[in-house]
């Protein structure tokens, strides 16, 4: 409980990791997160933005989800 009122004065929120048990502090105000998981993130409000179909960017992108 005290983790999420230091992550709301922030303005960040926990993400898990694809493939890990780890997470990772990144703004909350985003409604899609990515990871390629070589510790490099993707922010966006795009609901129709895939990642893996961008030709400028490279790797497999992973959707993340909020820490429980």
């Amino acid at each position: 409980m005290h983790e999420k009122q230091i992550n709301a004065i922030r303005g960040t929120e926990d993400y898990v990791v694809p493939g890990s048990n780890q997470y990772v502090q990144l703004p909350y105000n985003y409604e899609n997160v990515y990871s390629n998981g070589q510790g490099e993130y993707l922010l966006t409000n795009d609901q129709l933005y895939d990642p893996n179909t961008d030709p400028n960017l490279n790797g497999s992108w992973q959707s993340m989800k909020v820490r429980p």
